[in-house]
């Protein structure tokens, strides 16, 4: 049987906030541009899409099939940052984790990384 995919965004923010703090560092598009960029991949391939927004009096929060944004872009920048890290060899030379290197500042992230945290939630942990 097949699993029906989807992508339910949930941008919950203070009252009068007009768009998302996260955007690509490289593109300037928010998080909801760049879903809108992707929607007609996603729903060609049978992706369901859900786009909610709520206020509230706490800080934004951008949830992706249930799951922080802010954690999932994480996750693809550590492995970004680990496949362009230095070898086991040079590592092992210098001392020094490849992730100690080339890291963006905090809350900066490429289109490329945005694309990457929607499509994990998207096709999950299995």
């Amino acid at each position: 049987m097949e699993r029906t995919l989807s992508l339910d965004l949930l941008w919950r923010h203070r009252p009068g906030a007009a768009m998302s703090g996260i955007v690509a560092s490289d593109t300037g598009l928010s998080v909801h541009e760049v879903v809108e960029v992707v929607r007609p991949a996603l729903e060609g391939a049978g992706v369901r899409i859900t786009i909610r927004e709520e206020e509230h009096d706490g800080d934004e929060e951008l949830m992706v099939n249930g799951q922080d944004l802010i954690g999932l872009l994480d996750r693809v920048r550590e492995g970004d940052l680990y496949c362009r890290g230095r070898s086991r060899r040079e590592e092992c030379a210098a001392r020094r984790h490849p992730l100690d290197e080339d890291e963006l500042p905090p809350g900066r992230y490429t289109e490329f990384m945005i694309r990457k945290a929607i499509l994990l939630a998207v096709e999950g942990e299995d």
